[in-house]
């Protein structure tokens, strides 16, 4: 017990000796371990929330869009084998007049025949009661839009002009995009007051739930069978529910958790170089220890207690930092996808797994210099203590004399210690990749969408309800300093593989750049052919001259690939994009050829202004036709899209500078380690008249030499290290194309050089302000 005792004892003596160097081992698990339990909080209280929020038994399995429906027609799919429950709703769209530049934003109106009996996609009333005749509830989302507050009036468009409506409450729909992230304008109103308000005579979307899912599709096709049977026009069909949001916060989640990985990583190498040095500063004692008959393992099991220590404050602070970030973490993602984190989820295993990171890392990161410390004899020990003799004088120091001999000196006391300096370089060096791949990311990420949108030469982006071209060509001739125009529609499809988007365009188009790989284009002779990009031939396995079979869920179809096109437009979770005639999109659906819903258009004064101002002609001319057109322009498209992306950035950088901190603490700690061992040496500096600055330049020297060095090596590495990061984003989250720009090195040598002197600045302090007496004393 005693010798248990005494163990003990000096095991608690290292921790408290170096209080300065105990906190930054500490600091290091401690950044680490929040790190990676915040991500790991964040993904299972997300998780849980998705489960909860898109509960299957609150979703259609099946839901039709078409024209009208009765309830009639819905009781005879309530009759249907496999049918569980159905329920019929109204979807309208208008426009909210607010107040900004454009004036109004689109708006989807959903209207059920009793709000308060609702059997699928239940809304959460937040405020306010539900709406009467003459009142609407708003998204909560919508208050990002304008400002709106409970009783306030509204005004929408209708094919009979404005009217106004009453804010009656707010609500939320979980698993619904916030509109910050490009979801819609939302709100909800009674069937009877919609359809008096938009002039509909019935519901124009049926939804249906079905006893057995495996059979949902032979089901929807029964349905839609039915419904043409009585002469119903089906504008498009959905089966089951988009995993869109999902996907992209399980994607986020990942990135950020690799990369608190690195955070991990980089703490091993400060433990590592903490306990090398506290067995260097402590031979002696080893070497006393073996003299009174301790072994290597009694004397190893002291150590690794004082690294249990320093795992055990740093995993515990860090698990209640990272509980407390994580489910901040969690909640903000909530609020952006209005997810409902139901109950509250205690996260046992993300806190297991901290526990044994936490832990684990420090132990095995300190086995190997405890085991090659341990190992040394007596006399080796002894040996060891004392000034060695000087080497013979280098070559560059006799003969590159004009070199200060502080410069020298700086330089030297890399050497000094080969395997602190290589893990040093490794922290610094990851530090600097780290940021390199966050950047090259995000300047990847803007590459990218800025040849996704010069794919299409448009200026106006138009969708309006399901209607007839040969309508919707003449109000747009109408108006002046419009080029070209171009119908386009689109749909999902599934494939062998996966999923994919089906694009119809006009034969002619030349608002879409074509970029030929392969056979040829789509004609306007040509029925039932299909152009697929690159990216879908590569990872559907299918090439120029094959049948493709595709799927809507409820019509299939096989038709012959004519042409292959490069183009990056890919999609979350998908395949890729495959072309096709407009006419061939609606063949598919069973949909009249002349049937459209998306326009493109070209103008003839490209500027934005003018731009802008035909828009917002088109907008109020379809608007009054009672055709409900969402317009955006090429430049709002943008504009939208890297508002979206700079919550992804933040995220990214965020976690970047955890593994930052970590570099700057690994350095910060050999630095403090080099001005310890050289303390004789500066004080014979200080006896010869070495000023501060000089003392003080000598270890900052040491700093910025590390940091060009880092620098230089993150040169070499860093392409192939951003590429790789780059490549597993596009796996996880967006397809992306790799982008670099070898301004790039540039901030990464900013970011190691701001590393180098933020962790430099307190040593340098130190050694600068020390006095001849303290050098020279030994401890």
């Amino acid at each position: 017990m005693k010798a248990m005792h005494a163990t003990t004892r000096k095991a608690l003596t290292d921790v408290t000796r170096r209080k300065g160097r105990s906190l930054l081992v500490i600091l290091g698990i401690l950044i680490g371990v929040l790190g990676l339990t915040a991500v790991n909080v964040a993904s299972t209280v997300l998780g849980a929330a998705f489960s909860y929020s898109n509960d299957q038994s609150k979703s259609p399995d099946i839901q039709l869009f078409v024209q009208s429906i009765d309830q009639k027609q819905a009781d005879s799919i309530a009759q249907m084998e496999n049918v569980d429950q159905v329920q019929l709703a109204t979807i309208y769209q208008t426009r909210w007049q607010i107040h900004s530049a454009s004036g109004h934003t689109q708006m989807q109106i959903i209207a059920y025949p009793s709000l308060e009996q609702m059997r699928f996609n239940p809304f959460q009333l937040t405020s306010g009661h539900l709406p009467g005749p003459g009142e609407i509830v708003l998204e909560s989302g919508d208050n990002s839009i304008q400002a709106t507050r409970l009783g306030e009036t509204i005004t929408v468009t209708t094919p009979n002009g404005v009217a106004h409506l009453r804010v009656s409450g707010f609500v939320r729909t979980p698993g619904t995009l916030s509109v910050s992230l490009g979801g819609r304008v939302g709100a909800y109103m009674t069937s009877a007051a919609l359809q008096e308000l938009s002039g509909l005579s019935a519901a124009n979307v049926v939804q249906v739930k079905v006893h057995h899912v495996q059979q949902r599709d032979e089901t929807a096709r029964q349905i839609q069978a039915t419904l043409r049977a009585q002469h119903s026009i089906i504008f498009a069909v959905s089966i089951g529910q988009s995993t869109q949001s999902q996907s992209i916060i399980t994607g986020l989640l990942s990135i950020m958790a690799t990369i608190a990985i690195v955070a991990i990583v980089l703490t091993s190498f400060l433990i590592i170089n903490t306990v090398s040095m506290l067995i260097a500063e402590q031979t002696r004692i080893i070497g006393s220890m073996k003299a009174v008959g301790g072994t290597s393992g009694k004397i190893m099991r002291g150590y690794l207690l004082s690294v249990s220590i320093y795992g055990g404050v740093g995993t515990v602070l860090g698990i209640g930092l990272g509980l407390l970030l994580g489910y901040l973490l969690a909640n903000y993602m909530a609020t952006i996808i209005l997810l409902d984190l139901g109950p509250f989820q205690f996260p046992a295993t993300a806190i297991i797994i901290s526990l044994l990171v936490g832990m684990g890392v420090p132990w095995l990161a300190a086995i190997l210099p405890l085991w090659t410390g341990t190992r040394i004899t007596v006399r080796q020990a002894i040996s060891t203590y004392g000034v060695s003799s000087a080497s013979r004088p280098s070559w560059s120091g006799q003969h590159m004399t004009w070199v200060p001999q502080t410069t020298w000196l700086g330089i030297r006391g890399l050497v000094r210690k080969p395997g602190r300096l290589l893990l040093t370089l490794l922290a610094l060096t990851l530090s600097g990749a780290m940021f390199l791949a966050v950047q090259t990311t995000t300047t990847s990420i803007d590459g990218t969408m800025q040849e996704v949108f010069g794919t299409y030469d448009g200026d106006i982006f138009l969708n309006v309800q399901t209607t007839s071209y040969a309508k919707l060509l003449p109000l747009l001739q109408s108006e002046s300093n419009i080029q070209r125009i171009e119908r386009t529609n689109g749909d999902l499809i599934r494939v062998s593989g996966g999923q994919a988007n089906l694009v119809g365009l006009q034969a002619d188009t030349q608002i879409y750049h074509v970029k030929l790989l392969e056979g040829r284009w789509l004609s306007q002779s040509d029925k039932q052919a299909l152009v697929i990009t690159d990216n879908f031939a590569q990872k559907a396995h299918v090439k120029v001259g094959d049948m493709l079979a595709i799927s809507d869920g409820v019509n299939q179809a096989k038709w012959r690939i004519v042409g292959e096109v490069h183009d990056i437009n890919q999609g979350l979770g998908m395949l890729g994009t495959v072309f096709t005639r407009v006419e061939d999109v609606n063949a598919l659906r069973g949909l009249p050829t002349d049937l459209t819903t998306g326009v493109m258009i070209r103008t003839q004064d490209r500027s934005e202004v003018a731009v802008n101002r035909l828009a917002g002609h088109i907008d109020e001319h379809l608007g009054n036709a009672g055709l409900a057109p969402n317009i955006l322009t090429q430049q709002q498209n943008i504009r939208m899209d890297q508002a979206q992306f700079q919550i992804i950035y933040g995220l990214f950088y965020a976690v970047a500078v955890i593994v930052a901190l970590v570099g700057i603490l690994g350095l910060f700690n050999t630095l403090s380690t080099s001005v310890l061992e050289r303390r004789r040496e500066i004080g014979i500096l200080r006896s010869m008249g070495a000023t501060s600055w000089h003392v003080g330049g000598i270890f900052w020297l040491e700093a910025l030499t590390l940091a060009l060095i880092s620098w230089g090596i993150g040169v070499i590495i860093g392409v192939p290290c951003a590429y790789g990061f780059v490549t597993f984003i596009s796996g996880v989250l967006i397809p992306i194309g790799f982008t670099f720009q070898p301004f790039s090195f540039l901030v990464m040598l900013i970011v190691i050089l701001i590393i180098a002197t933020l962790a430099s600045f307190t040593p340098v302090m130190h050694a600068s302000r020390m006095k001849i007496v303290e050098t020279l004393r030994y401890e």
